[in-house]
């Protein structure tokens, strides 16, 4: 199964664009699916108030989890936001907003599941190359 079928079947189930692209990255965050679940009940609809894009927001969720260890958050801090600002980067180059309001504004839901099969594969192709 491709990333993006494996994160358009969390969205099909009832998974918010945040929760349904930190599933999908479950194999590199060491995240189990319920944690993952709790973890982004309140990142969708862009935090829940059109703000930047849960799939988004998942996907830097996955990138701090696989690329870092956690033991020295001011060490580790400029490499994940380094990474969580390439994520950003490319998600905006492709839909032309990080913000999912705009994003609804100009596609209703019908963007939803392109918006997070790309943040899942964008995040995961920033962890390959950056654990």
């Amino acid at each position: 199964m491709t990333i993006a079928q494996r994160s358009a079947a969390f969205h099909e189930k009832g998974c918010n664009c945040c929760q349904s692209t930190l599933c999908t990255l479950a194999e590199y965050t060491g995240i189990d699916e319920c944690t993952a679940v709790k973890l982004g009940y309140g990142f969708g609809g862009g935090m829940l108030t059109g703000n930047v894009c849960g799939a988004v927001t998942g996907g830097m969720m996955a990138i701090g989890a696989a690329c870092t260890v956690g033991t020295d958050p001011a060490e580790e801090k400029p490499r994940a936001v380094e990474l969580c600002q390439a994520l950003q980067e490319r998600f905006r180059s492709e839909f032309g907003t990080l913000l999912c309001a705009d994003i609804l504004r100009e596609h209703e839901h019908d963007l939803c599941d392109s918006c997070i099969a790309f943040a899942a594969a964008a995040a995961e192709e920033i962890i390959k190359n950056n654990k």
